[in-house]
């Protein structure tokens, strides 16, 4: 090409491309001629074919002979958008190339030159260079669409996008096929409506199908009638067909659009290269080899030496692997296979400099190896590639397409690529990429449309940038592709949300009803801007040099949080320590360790499309049918040649198909095989091998799980992948295993749609599905740190909870739904299947087997990580737990006071709660926010709640010391300046004054329909009563009614439904004789918590010692709360329910410590009436067995740890029980022909085993222990004491699990005054993560409250508020100055279970048998371990000298009292004193009081007898 170029370029710009390119390649003279045209065009062709210029040339041209034509024009001509900020980069440094190289041609030729310039903008670009930019705008703008759609929001950037006359969208196949794409085709309408005509739209890619799809998506619709630049040209090429099938786009027969006049789809000239680049692709594995002992290099070994050896001969190779964390790997695993630096990672959690730095090294040479993600799918240019390996498959063959094509870049070049399978179950799969990738079959383009959170974000940036009608507004949508048919009833619903019409939403922008103008507020800007683009904000952690403070890269949340100061990590091929972790980012150093840990990023995987995976079920069905007739070397030349498999990958996968042949069946398009078989845990695994990918596994499980929960006994844990579905039944036996594959028929295609229904709102799916909506489309403020996952959660979820009672009108719930159902799963693909099951036409084969087949192992290896996103549900437990316990029970158990007092409304205080000082509403703008949150306001209300705001404010300046002593409001606007305001508002026509309820109330505007709606809308009336009752100390449905004017039965039913829900709770402590009062839970919470504040703010931690001593007074340990008799007994059993402790510890000193008089009979009769019952258990390794004792009424107790339907190895024995009922030893001798002795032995342990009981205690204190039972002890009980019977069949009903968990909380509370995790791990039978759950809803409720309360316990407390009083009285009640000697073991001790054991300088604080406190005078005065031989003083803990913590005469009195004890032990004959206080014993002050007392020196020793005790 000359400079009299034929297609008539600028003279220079023509001689360049001569000089420098040669001849056009054929899709460059055809693009230039439809793009010369004035013709929006779309060029497909394959990548190294010169598309790029193809685009780019006849742009330049028209930009610079307009310049020569007419003088510069200041603004931006040409925008190019690609999908990538890299990109951009690598199509910004071709172009000012280029432009350098025409610069020095010009000069050297002389040719005239106007000149060019060119920027790019991105996230990345300098706040400078942004700034330079506006100043001086380039004729070419490099850009992405979040850049565009920031730029044509923002007031200074747009401006200089008026002269733009091309867009260029490159990669547009990469935009298209998702929510960007709809973004970006939404921007463009805007620019045509800025610019006031349609800019020529030029597509660019390599892979389209279909291609009349992607060209109706570029150019979108205009009215008819409208002229632009492209709208007569369709001269050259193919004109695009009328395709305008959509991802879920679909609009009701009848239903109104937003599209006003006529539109017709823009003609798009297509351009379709001819020519087809080589590709030479081949598909292997590395060997296989053993397992040794380093599992490390035998998994990764034969990798590598696979891919040095594909390496061998090229100079430059890219590899792709599918995740960032195989990326950091294999890059880690090469480099230290050959001894040097030779490969480098490159992916979207490295820094921006460390990327461009790696591009720059691959393309220079100094770079051989580069292990990549898809970052470097697209065309970002490398230089030149010999050779591309993909790890494992691809998953598309568009994307094989595109990474395969980067070897051999240059036009003409062949590219070699190798898809290197790292095991032979992905073989199947790459096989047939392989074959498609080679016909260049790739995957059908999907477009999505319709979607709310691009809507939201285009409105508000749309209305940011000046006022809109609404008609103006959707004219701009409809021309785009995915809005053209979107409801208008839709979009008013959304409008709705924006303006603020619902409280619990911030309004965005204001829309004026009358008029039908939307305007901007103060926030819709920022908010337009700050929530750009369709992924939800990153909670990822960036990562900085600690000494630089350069940005390395970024890691996920969730490995952070596993992570600590210290550790290192691998990133971009270096490694990192740890140096410390902050609120927003991570500090690190480098680290020498070659072996660094490989950080993990959650949400990595893809599954591959159902089209392909059809396809490779047809592919397994022919390759089974061959491997049955042929000879194995026609399978094999088959494979090789059709397929691209090298020998030894078609060796493998021919014997993969035979193994699985021969142990099981080979799943296909035409056969679903179920596998059933236990692991070496023996744990039940179900596996479906479906081959139809994973989007269709993943809507089948769902469909599967929610039939089988309701149905099957056990847990189920599931995990769907592209080859099938793995069931693990944990806790199944093998008759549940087999029902449970029945049961996987119940799911027929008729109730598929209503499971799947049932299924998704509670699903994992669903929350994250609304959290990303909700976080997408502005409802949820996004912000300029990081924002933790666990707090976006909660955000999401208060939304969700608030949105639900309006589920018909906010259109974001049938969003979400429509998401999970439409876009996540694939329910009419699933239902046909299940059509073909029913009808025969697709085979179902059931297998069992004793070990899983080769196809079924790859499921085992993946198992684990099957629950990344369960924290986005609520257990099915948990929700059963929650609502099993209910508020009334719960204040049957928990009383009502604390609920009165702190919940529940003060009857003598405001019936409003007051508007915060922080918010005066002398503001147009607070009231506006009063009405919109509070509802209707008279003008005297409003007047009122502004003077009492005043006066609490005054109130609490003059409680915090400020001088001011008056508490009379201070300026308080009046009910004049207050009417004054109302009217100005209502002459902007923002609110309105209707008569509702007999008065003049004033309203929001934007509710008037609403209101005009409550007689006969019960939604209406929601919205409205609703904020009216949130706000008062109390209410009733005849006040409400009248209020309103509303009707009393509509009233009640709605009352009915808010207290069904929760929302609403009785008043408690009303009067009886009137209307029930009611109270909103919400104002109650908040009541409940300030009073929790209140609480905390008054109270210091307790001493953990006065807590031991309440407990010690609770639990009847001091002398004068001692019990007596059988009542009390019964009473002090009642209070220790529940506590396992050793068999002897409760007759040698529990019961008695707290009775006078205790006999072993009194306990016997108990049991014998029938009043007491008692529970064994015995764990494995354990030398003694505990028991635990309940009241026979308290069944909500005992009845969770009944073990129904139990099996032992004494079965026939339990089965007879069962059968017979309570039975005497000796008819159980005669039944079973056993000898008592023997019986008696088999009846123990089954008791050890929590299976059986005794109505007597008797012959478990008798034969408990374990020891040898004497001919004379033995013959007391041959004809047995008590009768024996089956535990399980003390109840016949099981309780609820709500009355049984509320039950042990109070049990447990009443013990021990205080509830933690380590104490319900002792006490309870449940985890604690089941039981916070309902601590925290009594909490809500008021009737318990969660502090430090004891100082020394790590975790928070759970209390009632009473018992928090009643601690921080706690005296020496009924102690006196007597001593006490309290077990070290006994329930009564806090410490060393709950409370930290103090730190004592060379004492051995333990809970065993032996080990004793000593109180003396409310005092922990002594330490003494094993029963005296090692005594204590704790003088050091309360830093006095030893002589003054325990005077002679008092420590006479307190050893006197502490021998006498030890000595009435059971099994104590005399007392040992080796050490007091550590030393010798005979060397301290104590020996001589010890002497006192009658102890006599043995050796170092002193002992005390009984009879020497004075």
């Amino acid at each position: 090409m000359n400079a009299e170029s034929p297609i008539g370029f600028h003279p220079l710009l023509a001689a360049w491309f001569g000089q420098t390119f040669g001849e056009p390649t054929e899709v460059q003279l055809r693009a230039w001629e439809s793009i010369g045209s004035g013709a929006h065009t779309l060029i497909a062709a394959p990548t190294g074919s010169g598309k790029t210029l193809a685009a780019l040339l006849p742009c330049l041209d028209r930009i610079v002979t307009g310049k020569a034509a007419n003088g510069p024009v200041r603004g931006v001509k040409l925008l190019y958008v690609t999908p990538l900020k890299a990109l951009n980069n690598d199509i910004h440094h071709h172009v000012v190339g280029f432009i350098d190289q025409l610069e020095q041609m010009a000069a050297e030729t002389g040719l005239p030159w106007p000149g060019l310039t060119v920027g790019v903008r991105t996230g990345d670009t300098t706040q400078s260079t942004r700034a330079s930019m506006l100043r001086q705008p380039p004729d070419v703008l490099v850009t992405t669409p979040e850049s565009l759609y920031i730029l044509l929001t923002s007031l200074k950037g747009r401006d200089m996008l008026r002269t733009v006359r091309h867009v260029i969208v490159d990669e547009i196949h990469d935009l298209a096929e998702g929510a960007r794409g709809l973004h970006l085709s939404v921007t463009l309408e805007r620019l045509v409506a800025w610019c006031g005509r349609s800019p020529q739209r030029i597509g660019v890619s390599a892979t389209q199908k279909p291609i009349e799809r992607v060209a109706r998506f570029l150019g979108g619709w205009e009215p008819v009638g409208a002229e632009g630049d492209g709208a007569d040209a369709a001269q050259a090429g193919t004109a695009a067909g009328s395709d305008d099938t959509g991802a879920g786009m679909s609009v009701e027969a009848g239903k109104e659009t937003i599209a006003d006049v006529l539109m017709r789809p823009r003609p798009v000239n297509i351009v379709e290269s001819r020519m087809h680049k080589a590709l030479q692709l081949v598909v292997t594995m590395p060997e296989q080899t053993f397992i040794t002992q380093d599992k490390q290099e035998a998994v990764w070994g034969p990798v590598t030496e696979r891919l040095v050896k594909l390496m061998e001969g090229s100079r430059s190779v890219l590899i792709f692997a599918n995740n960032r964390r195989l990326c950091e790997r294999l890059t880690l695993r090469l480099n230290d296979h050959v001894g040097y630096e030779m490969a480098r990672s490159h992916h979207g959690s490295v820094s921006r400099e460390q990327r461009l730095e790696v591009e720059r090294a691959l393309k220079a040479g100094e770079l051989r190896c580069l292990v990549a993600t898809s970052s470097l799918e697209l065309g970002i240019d490398v230089g030149h590639i010999d050779l591309v390996v993909q790890i494992d498959s691809p998953k598309s063959a568009a994307a094989g397409i595109q990474r395969i094509g980067r070897a051999g870049h240059s036009v003409g070049g062949v590219s070699r690529g190798v898809i290197l399978a790292r095991s032979r179950g992905q073989l199947p799969e790459c096989a047939m990429l392989s074959r498609r990738v080679l016909e260049r079959d790739i995957e059908e383009i999907r477009i999505p449309v319709q979607s709310l959170d691009i809507l939201c974000q285009q409105i508000a940036a749309m209305v940011a940038g000046g006022d809109w009608t609404i008609c103006e507004l959707s004219r701009v949508l409809a021309g785009s592709y995915g809005y053209r048919d979107f409801p208008r009833e839709r979009l008013l619903d959304v409008l709705q949300v924006l303006s603020g019409y619902y409280p619990f939403v911030r309004p965005l922008l204001d829309w004026n009803r009358d008029t039908g103008v939307l305007s901007r507020r103060g926030v819709t800007g920022m908010a337009a801007i700050m929530g750009a683009g369709t992924i939800p904000q990153s909670s990822a952690y960036p990562v900085h040099h600690a000494d630089s403070r350069v940005h390395i890269g970024e890691l996920d949340e969730e490995y952070i949080h596993e992570s600590r100061v210290g550790d290192v990590f691998q990133l971009g091929t270096s490694s990192w320590k740890i140096q410390s972790i902050k609120n927003d980012r991570v500090y690190v150093v480098e680290a020498g360790n070659r072996f660094s840990e490989i950080p993990f990023w959650r949400g990595e995987g893809q599954g591959r499309t159902f089209e392909l995976s059809r396809d490779i079920g047809r592919f397994m069905d022919e390759l089974e049918r061959r491997i049955e007739r042929e000879e194995p070397h026609g399978t094999l030349d088959w494979l090789t040649r059709d397929y691209g498999l090298d020998a030894g990958a078609a060796g493998e996968l021919i014997a993969l198909i035979r193994s699985q042949k021969a142990v099981s069946a080979v799943p296909t398009h035409r056969r679903i095989v179920v596998e059933r078989f236990r692991d070496e845990l023996k744990q039940w695994h179900v596996i479906v091998h479906s081959t139809f990918g994973r989007t269709f596994n993943r809507t089948w499980l769902l469909a599967l799980r929610q039939h089988g929960e309701e149905r099957f006994p056990v847990r189920l844990f599931a995990n769907a992948k592209d080859n099938g579905i793995h069931f693990v039944l944990s806790g199944a036996d093998e008759g549940m295993a087999a029902s449970f594959v029945a049961m996987l028929r119940g799911v027929t295609s008729a109730r598929l749609e209503a499971l799947l229904r049932e299924a998704v709102p509670s699903s994992p799916q669903f929350g994250a599905a609304f959290r990303r909506l909700a976080e997408t489309s502005l409802l949820l403020s996004r912000s300029f740190t990081r924002t933790p996952a666990w707090k976006k959660r909660l955000r999401s979820e208060e939304l969700l909870r608030e949105s639900l009672p309006y589920a018909e009108r906010f259109p974001f719930l049938g969003e979400a739904m429509r998401i999970c159902l439409q876009e996540e799963l694939d329910m009419p693909r699933v239902r046909e299947a299940l059509e073909q099951i029913e009808a025969g036409a697709l085979e179902v084969n059931v297998r069992e087997s004793l070990f899983p087949s080769p196809l079924a192992a790859a499921f085992l290896t993946e198992f684990m990580g099957a629950q990344i996103y369960e924290s986005d549900a609520v257990g099915k437990d948990i929700q059963l737990q929650l609502l099993g316990l209910e508020r009334a029970q719960a204040g049957r158990l928990f009383g009502e006071s604390a609920v009165l007092e702190a919940g529940q409304p003060d009857h003598g205080a405001a019936e409003e709660e007051p508007w915060p000082a922080s918010a005066p509403l002398e503001q147009p703008e607070t009231l506006l926010r009063l009405l919109k949150q509070r509802g209707d306001r008279t003008a005297a209300e409003m007047a009122r709640l502004a003077a009492d705001s005043g006066a609490d404010e005054a109130r609490q300046q003059a409680e915090g010391g400020s001088g001011l002593g008056s508490p009379e409001p201070a300026g308080a606007p009046q009910a004049e300046e207050i009417g004054r305001l109302l009217r100005r508002l209502e002459e902007e026509g923002r609110v309105r004054l209707i008569d509702i309820g007999g008065e003049k109330r004033w309203i929001c505007s934007d509710e008037a329909d609403t209101y005009a709606r409550i007689a006969d809308d019960p939604l209406a009336a929601r919205f409205v009563l609703s904020r009216y009752m949130e706000h008062r100390a109390s209410f009733t449905a005849e006040e409400l009614a009248a209020r309103y004017g509303a009707a009393l039965p509509l009233v009640n039913d709605l009352m009915s439904q808010w207290a069904e829900d929760g929302t609403i709770e009785p008043a408690l402590g009303g009067s009886e004789a009137g209307p029930r009062s009611w109270v909103s839970r919400e104002t109650a919470a908040r009541r409940i918590r300030r009073a929790e504040r209140a609480l905390r703010e008054q109270a210091a931690p307790v001493d953990p010692v006065r807590y031991c001593r309440f407990l010690m007074a609770a639990q009847h340990v001091l002398p004068g709360s001692r019990l007596s008799g059988e009542e009390g007994l019964r009473d002090v059993i009642g209070k220790l329910q529940g506590w396992f402790l050793p068999l002897p510890e409760w007759e040698a000193s529990v019961f008695p410590l707290r009775l006078t008089d205790y006999r072993k009979e009194t306990l016997d009769r108990l049991c014998a009436a029938g009043e007491v019952i008692w529970i064994g258990r015995k764990e494995a390794g354990e030398k003694e067995g505990r028991v635990a004792f309940f009241l026979a009424e308290a069944k909500e107790l005992y009845a969770p740890l009944l073990k129904r339907g139990a099996a032992s190895k004494h079965e026939p024995l339990l089965e007879l029980l069962r059968r017979k009922g309570a039975s005497f030893l000796s008819a159980l001798s005669r039944e079973t022909g056993s000898v008592p002795s023997e019986l008696t032995a088999d009846l123990i342990e089954l008791a050890w085993e929590g299976l059986v009981s005794n109505d007597q205690f008797a012959p478990l204190r008798m034969n408990g222990s374990g020891k040898k039972t004497t001919a004379k002890t033995a013959a007391k009980f041959q004809s047995g004491l008590g009768r024996w019977y089956a535990l399980e069949t003390l109840t016949e009903e099981q309780p609820g699990e709500g009355d049984s968990l509320g039950a042990w909380v109070k049990q447990a509370l009443d013990g021990s005054a205080l509830l933690t995790r380590d104490l319900a791990g002792t006490l309870l039978p449940w985890s604690w993560d089941d039981v916070y759950g309902s601590l925290k809803q009594l909490e809500l409720w008021g009737m318990l409250t969660r502090g430090f309360w004891v100082r020394d316990i790590a975790a928070m407390q759970f209390a009632a508020p009473e018992t928090v009083g009643r601690l921080r009285e706690a005296v020496w009640e009924a102690g006196g100055g007597e001593t006490v000697l309290l077990p070290a073991a006994d329930p009564a001790n806090p410490f060393g279970l709950t409370v930290k054991w103090p730190a004592a300088p060379g004492v051995a604080f333990a809970r065993k048998p032996g080990n004793d406190l000593v109180f003396r005078g409310g005092r922990w005065v002594l330490w003494c371990e094993n029963n005296g031989r090692r005594m204590h003083t704790l003088h050091a803990l309360a830093d006095v000298q030893e002589e003054a913590w325990l005077p002679e005469e008092d420590r006479l009195q307190t050893l006197r009292a502490v021998l006498q004890s030890v000595l009435k032990k059971p099994g104590v004959r005399k007392v040992v004193i080796d050490t007091w206080n550590g030393e010798p014993v005979l060397d301290t002050l104590a020996a001589g009081t010890l002497r006192q007392l009658g102890a006599e020196a043995d050796r170092a020793s002193l002992v005390l007898w009984p009879s020497s005790l004075r």
